[in-house]
């Protein structure tokens, strides 16, 4: 694709942003398709090489902020959790949210204005209040939407404190304390997650929080196994892309609490 395509491109979503931004229902069919234009563009030119692929990328985002993304993102996120987010009802409004939180889970991922915004407007204390919503604590592994909302949850606060930090402004709104809940469902996957996003947040004097039982190691240690035998050193796991690295990371985790040990 060449740079005046890029461009192009840029431009559209800029506008399509604008568009979204003076809309007040996202329950309705009228920002799907400025959503999905958004979402689908922010993958990046496979033929470019990766530093040239980063810097599309943070021009890209930079773009749409600058336009209001996070702003879109925040009116779309607030009316889901007005409703029941796990209603057919809200179906409409669900695949909008969907859209933009791919968008913001991959604008997140490279450091540009997208997750400063994230950061500094603090946007992302609408995660932390939905982590301590009956909607989500109430476990619902079978369900999509539930697994869904929590891997954006936690992967988009785990981007923020690797490309704009705020550990201390998270920890400060008890994000610790939100995040334990998670560490006990049934829900393997979700328990990775939470995991992973403790590592960013936790100092060494409260690694006593860190258990995981027999299960979540054994599961784990297979999927490392998995991961060392693909090509890519990748396994997927309910939808979600992991690599060895992330579960030899989540495994260091745990083995800092002495009763884990035994187990590894």
């Amino acid at each position: 694709m060449s740079s005046k395509q890029r461009e192009a491109i840029r431009e559209k979503a800029g506008k399509a942003v604008d568009r979204l931004c003076k809309m007040k229902d996202f329950s309705k069919t009228e920002p799907t398709e400025d959503l999905s234009y958004i979402a689908t563009n922010a993958e990046i030119d496979s033929e470019a090489d990766k530093e040239k692929q980063r810097r599309i990328y943070e021009n890209y985002f930079e773009h749409i902020a600058r336009h209001g993304m996070v702003e879109v993102f925040e009116k779309i996120w607030k009316q889901l959790f007005q409703m029941e987010i796990f209603d057919e009802r809200s179906k409409t409004l669900w695949k909008n949210l969907n859209f933009t939180l791919s968008i913001i889970w991959c604008g997140t991922d490279v450091k540009s204005l997208l997750v400063d915004r994230f950061l500094q407007n603090g946007t992302y204390k609408l995660f932390i209040k939905a982590l301590k919503d009956p909607k989500l604590l109430t476990e619902n592994s079978k369900n999509f939407r539930w697994r869904t909302i929590l891997n954006g949850i936690f992967c988009t606060i785990q981007n923020i404190l690797d490309n704009a930090g705020g550990r201390q402004e998270m920890r400060d709104m008890n994000i610790i304390e939100a995040l334990k809940p998670y560490l006990k469902v049934k829900s393997v996957l979700v328990r990775m997650l939470a995991l992973e996003t403790l590592m960013r947040l936790m100092d060494e004097n409260e690694n006593e929080m860190i258990c995981g039982n027999e299960e979540t190691i054994k599961f784990l240690l297979g999927n490392l196994k998995n991961c060392m035998s693909s090509l890519d050193h990748k396994i997927a796991i309910e939808g979600v892309e992991f690599h060895s690295t992330d579960m030899m990371l989540t495994l260091n985790l745990l083995a800092v609490n002495e009763t884990n040990k035994v187990g590894l």
